[in-house]
């Protein structure tokens, strides 16, 4: 298994740790972006196999740059990894066009399903 993921958060140590856990599941070609803008900017150039995104982030939100990614293309899928875990954050992921919804802290074995579904 060896297809690019990008990865956008504002905060290094979050997209440090979550490659982390990538390089474990045996990816090797990971994007960072550190806002929503280069994130949208880098899924639009590098049509990545997945998208790993924050929500709260200066500029333009994850809700917004899900949003981009998916109307440019509905086959990338976006999964929401997000310190916000309530219903209505849950609810607008999915509004935004967000496959599924991960709490931070990560978990090894959540990124596993992840990655295992849409792969």
């Amino acid at each position: 298994m060896n297809k690019c993921i990008l990865v956008v958060d504002d905060l290094a140590t979050d997209r440090l740790a979550l490659i982390k856990v990538l390089k474990k599941q045996g990816i090797t070609d990971i994007v960072e972006a550190s806002n929503g803008q280069e994130g949208v900017t880098k899924a639009k150039a590098g049509r990545p196999a997945l998208v790993f995104m924050d929500i709260v982030m200066p500029g333009i939100s994850g809700f917004q740059a899900t949003r981009e990614i998916v109307k440019h293309d509905p086959s990338i899928p976006v999964i929401v990894v997000s310190t916000k875990d309530r219903a209505p954050d849950k609810l607008n992921a999915t509004a935004a066009g967000a496959k599924g919804y991960i709490a931070k802290p990560i978990s090894e074995s959540g990124i596993a399903e992840v990655l295992q579904k849409y792969l």
